[in-house]
């Protein structure tokens, strides 16, 4: 159970995760591209409306108006040169690294008609950025960058994933716990019949397990008690037999024993009788012996075999045996 806990856990953080930095993603992808459209759109509408003779100038007057979000960064270049930024939001001048990748970007899409979205590393932070080359009549040409701080935008998810990991490690350790005294209680009849079964022995068949409840444990251990009950009964039907069989063995040879102790050798007719009584109580012994074979086979599944019996011969006899009976009793 705690491990299909802990991989129940671990599936759903995994798949929240996924599913929510991949909602993250489209939606940085989703502003970029609406940035975009909405900065192509004001540049056109600035441009024709002919108040500005230069780039520059229209790329501040452009930026100017733009307020991004915390974690959104805007830069105008004029040329290759990083000339305006947006107030506010992200301070993508401040990591020169990512303004060497743009540069670098920029210088590499002049002339282009379509612009690039890409992701960057850097030292200090990972940023998605959407970069579109700029041409306006004979105002030369420039570049409009806008970047998302990755790493910002994924920092609550990544709290709340820690936050989660936490709270699962904790619910799994209260389980644990929990699990460990349910099962102990639940496993204690089974522990009980374990110790039970090993105090039994040839000579004590006398342990019971205690049945306390109504559950299925509470049922098997019934089914144990009785169990031993059936093997105790018949322990002591086979020691009542023994005791019996050694009974009934003793007698002839305390018979025969003590007429050959009295018997005197010297008198023909006193040895001819002890013989006689001597091998009549060895054919008593002999037909002892044979039941307790018999008796022993008796438990043997082939000791009782069908086979066809010719019914008028086999009436005829039972009638033979059991007239003498009823003429004696009549």
């Amino acid at each position: 159970m705690l491990l299909l806990t802990l991989v129940t856990l671990t599936v759903v953080g995994i798949t929240f995760y996924t599913v929510q930095r991949n909602h993250i993603d489209d939606r940085i992808n989703q502003q970029l591209q609406i940035a975009m459209e909405e900065f192509s759109a004001e540049a056109v509408e600035a441009y024709d409306s002919g108040r500005f003779d230069n780039l520059s100038d229209l790329m501040q007057d452009v930026l100017s108006h733009r307020v991004p979000e915390d974690s959104e960064g805007m830069v105008g270049y004029v040329g290759t040169r990083p000339a305006w930024t947006q107030p506010g939001g992200l301070d993508m001048v401040a990591d020169e690294e990512l303004m060497e990748v743009l540069g670098e970007r920029v210088t590499a899409l002049r002339g282009a008609t379509e612009g690039e979205t890409r992701t960057v590393e850097t030292s200090t932070s990972t940023y998605r950025y959407s970069l579109m080359p700029v041409t306006l009549g004979n105002m030369g040409e420039g570049a409009y960058a806008v970047a998302y701080d990755y790493n910002a935008e994924t920092a609550q998810l990544t709290e709340t994933f820690r936050i989660y990991v936490i709270a699962a490690l904790i619910c799994l350790a209260v389980l644990f716990g929990a699990s460990w005294l349910i099962s102990g209680e639940l496993l204690r009849p089974i522990r009980e019949l374990r110790e039970t079964a090993s105090r039994i022995s040839e000579t004590d068949l006398d342990a019971r397990l205690e049945v306390e409840s109504n559950d299925d444990l509470a049922d098997m251990a019934n089914t144990f008690n009785l169990m031993l009950d059936r093997i105790q009964d018949a322990f002591d039907s086979q020691l009542k037999l023994l005791d019996d069989a050694g009974h009934e063995l003793r007698t002839p040879i305390t018979i025969v024993r003590g007429h050959l102790e009295l018997m005197d050798v010297s008198d023909p007719e006193d040895v001819s009788a002890v013989r006689s009584l001597a091998l009549d109580e060895l054919d008593r012994m002999h037909r002892l012996a044979d039941d307790l074979v018999l008796l022993a086979k008796a438990e043997r599944p082939d000791f009782v075999t069908k086979h066809p019996v010719d019914a008028g011969p086999f009436i005829d006899r039972i009638f033979e045996l059991v007239q003498p009976i009823s003429q004696k009793h009549r």
